[in-house]
């Protein structure tokens, strides 16, 4: 597992695409059964190296406000999950409108500060009513 921070600029020709019309920037969704509990919708983009071949798979995007960066979570092949390895998310469904976001291997987890689950109690930051 590891983070994948996404090319801005690439995510900003991306946002430009979609309003457009040239780009359908949704992830191909995968459903997982769970037997009688119904199934589990999961987000998931190939991640290709710069061969163009399918080297992973990463998770559903997020907006990281305290870095400013696009990121999302990856599964890769071993050999490309080094930090600093540079690789491509496809993004879109529509194989006619889908497009390639370069994408960087980040450290996981990707926020190593203060505010960790591990070190910090946030329900005691709250104030409590009676």
């Amino acid at each position: 597992m590891v983070t994948l921070e996404w090319n801005t600029e690439d995510v900003g020709k991306a946002y430009a695409a979609y309003i457009s019309g040239d780009l359908d920037p949704v992830d191909n969704i995968t459903l997982y059964g769970l037997g009688d509990d119904g199934d589990v919708n999961y987000r998931e983009s190939k991640v290709l190296n710069d061969s163009g071949e399918m080297i992973g798979v990463a998770t559903d995007k997020n907006q990281d406000f305290y870095h400013k960066k696009m990121i999302s979570l990856a599964v890769l092949d071993k050999e490309y999950a080094e930090e600093g390895k540079e690789l491509s998310v496809l993004w879109g469904t529509d194989p006619a409108k889908q497009m390639k976001i370069r994408a960087t291997v980040a450290q996981f987890p990707y926020y190593n500060g203060e505010w960790r689950n591990e070190t910090c109690d946030v329900y005691k930051m709250v104030p409590q009513t009676k």
